[in-house]
């Protein structure tokens, strides 16, 4: 299993716990009012690949081999994170399928990266 499959596994566990206990804690708990930090684009990406990763092991076969569907699922999100990073600011995507095309080879490499991870 790779760390990916790992991760999204535990993300989805994790999520199901806290969809349960979310509600005590909201009333239970104010509001600290502290600075978030916002992550960088990588890590979004990097939480974007992950999340779509663990909304695939939801609804199939946690041993399918489900590669394609992953990098479906998730390239729009990171598509929407590139739309709202630096990068692109102020500018026009003038060739979609392009840009298409290249979110889904940054999800594709992301992917690939985290599952280099230990």
């Amino acid at each position: 299993m790779t760390w990916l499959k790992k991760a999204g596994l535990v993300l989805l566990k994790v999520l199901q716990y806290a969809a349960g206990i979310m509600p005590i804690v909201a009333t239970a708990l104010p509001s600290l009012g502290a600075p978030v930090k916002e992550a960088d684009t990588l890590t979004k990406i990097s939480g974007a690949v992950v999340t779509a990763e663990a909304m695939i092991a939801a609804i199939s076969d946690p041993g399918a081999k489900t590669g394609a569907q992953k990098l479906k699922a998730a390239t729009p999100l990171v598509a929407q994170i590139i739309h709202g990073s630096e990068l692109l600011a102020g500018k026009k995507i003038k060739n979609e399928a392009l840009f298409e095309q290249a979110c889904t080879g940054i999800t594709s490499n992301v992917a690939d990266l985290l599952n280099s991870l230990e």
